[in-house]
């Protein structure tokens, strides 16, 4: 998962929009941050957020 979430990160300078790289931040922090089953509900926001914004 680490070596996801640093791919993602990685991946945020390539991205022109403010919003789309604020997207993908809030992805990476939550999965990063996914540590019990209660946070879901914050990892299925963030990939919702960043398919709206694509």
């Amino acid at each position: 998962m680490a070596a996801y979430v640093a791919q993602l990160r990685g991946q945020e300078g390539q991205v022109s929009s403010p919003e789309a790289q604020a997207d993908i931040e809030n992805l990476a922090s939550a999965l990063e941050n996914a540590t019990r089953p209660e946070a879901a509900s914050s990892v299925y926001g963030a990939i919702g957020k960043l398919n709206s914004a694509c």
